[in-house]
């Protein structure tokens, strides 16, 4: 795992931090949980010390139940002159918002309004996009809601609420001479009916992994949504964490897991066991083969030709009820062969766990650990369930989620995964 993923889990686990966005290059933030102001005061605002915002044309509300700022469609705040210098080509900008209207009107959310070129604008149109940009430019797709959602927007990267945008078309605001949140002085046409809840300006392009970690954190601290899906991995450590499925093998059943073994590590992916005839179990054998097991025979993958296994190698692995099929996610030009050599009974498991748990001991298997998961699937009457990496915005606890079922599952120890985006 790299460093910047470590300190991101080291930040979120088991705990909602009030603030501990990324702070590098962050030049302009308001954030209505750490201002409890009717009018925003800006945490950081580089090039504006000194200057509050001004109402103009109306009022602006404090939604304390929200920690939100509430803006009435005829209300804007702003500062005048040419204040927080910062280029869009080579900036970010986020923000937390409802929409009242859904995105069919025209929303001017943030701007800084200079004039020589260093400035950024934000807002949304009404063929719902999220248009980033003090000129015409490509603006992000985005589904209309009047939901609480989170969004970021750079020329290299859109997301919101943990999901990629897709940037199509074009659109623009003109600039205006001041900064600006909610609307533009010289007209009501742009004015925000709904609710600003934080705002972020950064002066350099953030990465996938620093957006998604934002994101999570918006998630917890405004209650956007119950999981947060910005991360497409859940991870073991040297805690042996470990998910318990429920489900007990059968000749009916159908899984299938996506994951990862990083390399230098061993130990069982996936396993059960009541009795011999309801046996089934997954695991690295040695760094140059998968052992793929059901009832009393052990189906060997030689992946002797597997080079990108040394390198964390991405596997799909499904069994149907009598046959391991196993597929190389990394390199679709290799394949595993597989063979037969007798039998190999595993510990008592009377339940698909996933990372090795041994039922028999009651504690973790000692090498089951630094694997990645990113998918688990079942079948139920021909109906396929999958299970995603998700967080747990109540309490930031990371674990498996089935959108269809509303189920998560999660280390029955209250141990917390490790988590990531790839």
């Amino acid at each position: 795992m790299r460093e910047v993923d470590r300190i991101f889990n080291s930040l979120l686990r088991n705990v909602a931090p009030p603030n501990n966005y990324i702070s590098d290059g962050l030049v302009f933030q308001i954030d209505g949980i750490l201002d409890q102001s009717r009018i925003p005061q800006p945490i950081i605002a580089m090039g504006m010390e000194g200057k509050p915002f001004t109402e103009y044309r109306g009022t602006v509300a404090r939604n304390s139940a929200n920690n939100g700022w509430y803006f009435d469609g005829a209300t804007c705040l702003y500062v005048q002159g040419n204040t927080v210098a910062v280029n869009y080509a080579t900036s970010t900008i986020e923000v937390v918002f409802k929409d009242y209207n859904g995105f069919t009107k025209n929303n001017f959310l943030f701007g800084t309004g200079r004039s020589d070129g260093n400035n950024i604008i934000a807002g949304t149109n009404t063929v719902s996009k999220f248009v980033y940009t003090p000129e015409a430019n490509p603006a992000y797709e985005i589904q209309p809601t009047t939901d609480i959602v989170t969004v970021s927007a750079s020329s290299a990267i859109g997301m919101s609420n943990g999901e990629p945008l897709t940037a199509s078309g074009s659109h623009s605001f003109s600039r205006w001479g001041v900064v600006s949140i909610g609307g533009r002085p010289n007209s009501t046409t742009y004015d925000l009916y709904g609710e600003i809840y934080a705002i972020r300006v950064y002066n350099r392009v953030l990465t996938k992994a620093e957006i998604a970690h934002n994101q999570l954190l918006d998630y917890m601290r405004f209650r956007i949504d119950t999981y947060y899906p910005g991360f497409n991995y859940i991870e073991s450590d040297s805690n042996k964490q470990y998910i318990d499925t429920g489900i007990v093998p059968s000749s009916s059943m159908d899984i299938a897991l996506t994951f990862k073994v990083n390399q230098g590590h061993s130990g069982q992916i996936l396993g059960s066991y009541l009795d011999s005839s309801n046996l089934c179990r997954l695991k690295t054998e040695s760094s140059r083969e998968f052992r793929a097991q059901h009832n009393s025979e052990v189906h060997n993958f030689n992946v002797i030709s597997f080079p990108s296994y040394q390198s964390d190698c991405k596997i799909s692995a499904r069994f149907n009820g009598n046959t391991w099929t196993l597929e190389n996610l990394s390199d679709s030009s290799v394949e595993p062969q597989s063979y037969t050599f007798g039998s190999d009974i595993a510990a008592g498991l009377p339940t698909i766990v996933l990372n090795g748990y041994n039922r028999s001991t009651g504690t973790p298997s000692v090498s089951s650990y630094g694997i990645k998961i990113y998918e688990f699937q079942k079948s139920v009457g021909g109906v396929v369930y999958k299970y995603l990496s998700r967080v747990r915005s109540s309490d930031g606890i990371a674990g498996l989620y089935c959108a269809e079922l509303d189920h998560f599952m999660r280390d029955p120890d209250g141990k917390n995964f490790l988590y990531g985006i790839e």
